[in-house]
């Protein structure tokens, strides 16, 4: 009978690799799938490159913060058959520079500063799954004034298990759903009477 004798060191290392391993292995249905954690942001760029170049272009022409023009829509279908509509937005990078020799009018300790545009402009979703397993999704750009939509994208994301400590929290005056987790702060609400 062969025995295999393992250090502490080689035992270490593979509980070190073993979620990095589950994460490549843990389905075959798609080898390049987005996975999130159960209760966490998932925050994905959408991608239009299905659309015609003459679709594109009129898609581009549109102001992508007036929701009359252009509305992208994402339909998501839970594992147990739920389905949520959630609205992409509009996102543009900048970079900021600080100036320490200026400073705000009503704030002299603050610098001043400085936005300037990366020239990177996308669509993106993000979305917080509650239930585990696959997720399916449909993206649909609406042309609201041409009275015209189009199906962008059909795929799939993964949510595994998540922390017993994270959750969803329902404000009942508001009735505001929060993703809860480590960086939950208590809320005050203050009754004015």
């Amino acid at each position: 009978m062969n025995t295999i004798k393992l250090s502490i060191g080689m035992v270490r290392a593979m509980l070190f690799f073993l979620p990095v391993l589950y994460s490549l292995t843990f389905n075959s249905k798609e080898a390049n799938a987005q996975s999130v954690q159960q209760y966490k942001l998932l925050e994905m760029d959408l991608d239009f490159t299905s659309l015609s170049s003459n679709d594109l272009a009129l898609v581009n022409s549109k102001n992508p913060f007036d929701k009359n023009e252009i509305a992208v829509k994402v339909s998501i279908t839970g594992p147990n058959g739920n389905k949520k509509e959630v609205y992409g937005f509009y996102y543009e990078d900048y970079t900021i520079k600080y100036n320490w020799n200026k400073s705000h009018e009503n704030w002299k300790h603050l610098p001043y500063e400085y936005l300037t545009k990366k020239n990177i402009s996308k669509w993106k979703l993000r979305y917080t799954p509650t239930a585990t397993g696959w997720h399916n999704y449909q993206v649909k750009i609406e042309l609201k004034q041409e009275n015209k939509s189009f199906n962008v994208k059909t795929d799939n994301f993964y949510c595994f298990s998540g922390s017993a400590d994270d959750g969803i929290v329902t404000l009942p005056i508001m009735d505001l759903p929060i993703p809860t987790g480590k960086d939950i702060h208590q809320l005050d609400l203050v009754n004015p009477s």
